[in-house]
């Protein structure tokens, strides 16, 4: 167990009692060097349970947008835009309050819609 701090300075929030946080302007540079501190972490005999949250496999998706089709049907790409963020993105559409705290609503698509791209 560890107390919660109430106020966190730098990084972002972890499980962890400890983080060490990498940043770089360049991604291919961070991606190259974050697992090899990693690894060099791991062999400091005083540290345990060594891991990382780095996340390099996200899924990706290019879109191509028949502009010309979309304004015939009154779309402009700013629409296209934000119907794709609020399935797929944290589009915060209300917040709850309780006693203590707060809740945000964060507006999700159905999971059968979120398979894949042709869903």
């Amino acid at each position: 167990m560890q107390a919660v701090q109430d106020v966190r300075v730098g990084g972002r929030s972890s499980r962890t009692q400890y983080q060490y946080t990498l940043q770089d302007a360049d991604l291919d540079e961070l991606r190259d060097w974050a697992p090899r501190v990693l690894e060099r972490f791991k062999k400091i005999p005083i540290l345990k349970d060594v891991n990382s949250d780095q996340q390099t496999s996200g899924l990706t998706l290019a879109l191509s947008i028949d502009r010309d089709t979309a304004a015939r049907m009154g779309l402009s790409p700013a629409d296209i835009d934000s119907a794709l963020y609020d399935a797929y993105g944290q589009r915060q559409i209300a917040t709850m309050y309780g006693a203590l705290n707060q809740y945000r609503v964060v507006l999700e698509t159905k999971p059968e819609f979120q398979l894949g791209p042709k869903a």
